[in-house]
């Protein structure tokens, strides 16, 4: 018997992996839905709202080996983004997946010919190296940002695209981000297309958890003790297990190892607009250029999945990476004001709909965070698995699901 305390992606694959080998488990989830951060709230009039701007990567090997993408009827945005600087736009291209629109990209605005040429250089380079290779490069001590300027890209495109886009991937402003990082998410997004699915991003730890049998996952049952073997629930009952699989977030587990203090972590939250018309058609995600943004990107996330909102409205979901002391209509007055500065019409399309906080979005991933894990298990029938233990992405979070999975494989 195998006890997996966590029902996010880690949780939900360990325990897929595990049932597809015949291993029995109980899957403990302490909230009331299965899918941990990732998830999705329906307001009354039909709204779906995910727990920060989350995308599906479909080059993401886990989400080849687990997931029927077909079933989540996913909406895919174009392979670019639509820069913006007040209202100056330049709509840029993934040059791969949008032949056509390759003189445009490369006409555009955003940046030096210098810039270009090196940008063009560095996806050479990344669609050439191994995954593995990139993410082992985080022993060399270096930040994201070190990194582009050690390349020689301008502070121009420093903050038209690579601020804007990957301070929004890795909701880090000042990327601060590990380097090695950087580019293995870059490649992900080179080699593949970003896509929601239709019912918002909770459909994805739903799909995994349909997989399961119903009797094996028991919710609202937060683990209070963490013992030899067994844990003991809040309601007091003791479990006893074999392997204990320990796939909780980051704050959780650290608790229940009884650590002083959980591993930092990256916030974020998110302004979500409704409107009657479209605020603009493009199946692309804005990326607002400069430092001082209070909201990093946007997107109209309709364009890509209508589902998303009731028929004949509209959704926007703006992304905020520090929030400071600004109230909810606060934040809300601002980031409004912020999108009107680049699509005027902003002002009187979009309406106010909530703000969602996720407190503990992904975990803090400066250079050389590989060394700095603190959240481990001495114990050899105790595996820790979760984002945390690889890197912040859902990629991360199935990959070590699998991992913890295949040890316990291993020894039986």
């Amino acid at each position: 018997m195998v006890i997996i305390i966590g029902a996010g992606l880690a949780g939900l694959t360990c325990a897929k992996v595990l049932h597809g080998a015949g291993v029995e488990f109980i899957l403990l989830e302490g909230s009331r839905a299965v899918g941990g951060r990732v998830a999705t709230t329906v307001t009354p009039d039909g709204f779906h709202l995910d727990y920060g701007f989350q995308v599906v990567l479909d080059s993401y090997p886990a989400i080849r080996r687990h997931v029927d993408l077909e079933k989540l009827t996913p909406g895919y945005f174009e392979s670019g983004g639509i820069l913006v600087d007040g209202e100056k736009r330049s709509r840029v291209f993934h040059a791969l997946h949008h032949p056509s629109r390759i003189w445009e990209s490369a006409t555009g605005k955003y940046a030096t010919w210098t810039d270009k040429f090196l940008l063009g250089k560095l996806v050479t380079e990344l669609i050439l190296a191994s995954p593995e290779k990139l993410l082992s490069q985080d022993r060399l001590r270096i930040s994201t940002r070190a990194f582009l300027e050690k390349r020689g890209f301008s502070s121009f495109i420093m903050e038209s695209f690579f601020r804007p886009f990957f301070g929004g991937v890795l909701l880090d402003n000042e990327l601060t981000t590990s380097a090695s990082l950087f580019q293995y998410y870059f490649q992900r997004f080179i080699f593949g297309c970003a896509f929601i699915p239709a019912g918002g991003i909770a459909e994805l730890p739903r799909q995994l958890a349909a997989h399961l049998p119903a009797a094996s996952i028991r919710l609202d049952s937060r683990v209070a003790r963490l013992m030899k073997k067994s844990v003991r629930l809040q309601s007091g009952e003791t479990l006893s297990a074999d392997h204990i699989v320990l796939a909780a977030a980051a704050p959780e587990a650290a608790r229940l190892l009884e650590r002083t203090a959980p591993p930092p972590a990256r916030c974020v939250s998110v302004c979500y607009f409704q409107s009657a018309e479209p605020l603009y058609p493009e199946k692309l995600l804005v990326l607002p250029a400069g430092k001082q943004r209070l909201v990093r990107h946007f997107a109209q996330v309709t364009n890509v999945a209508p589902a998303l909102a009731p028929k004949g409205r509209y959704l926007l979901s703006a992304t905020v990476l520090q929030r400071e002391t600004l109230d909810d209509a606060a934040l809300l007055s601002r980031a409004q004001a912020e999108i009107a500065e680049n699509y005027p019409a902003a002002a009187a399309l979009l309406k106010p709909l909530r703000v969602i906080d996720v407190p503990y979005a992904v975990p803090a991933q400066p250079a050389r965070y590989t060394l700095q894990r603190t959240i481990i298990s001495t114990d050899p029938n105790v595996s820790i698995a979760g984002d945390h233990t690889l890197h912040g992405s859902i990629q991360g979070a199935m990959e070590s699901g699998e991992r913890a999975a295949a040890g316990i494989l291993e020894k039986a």
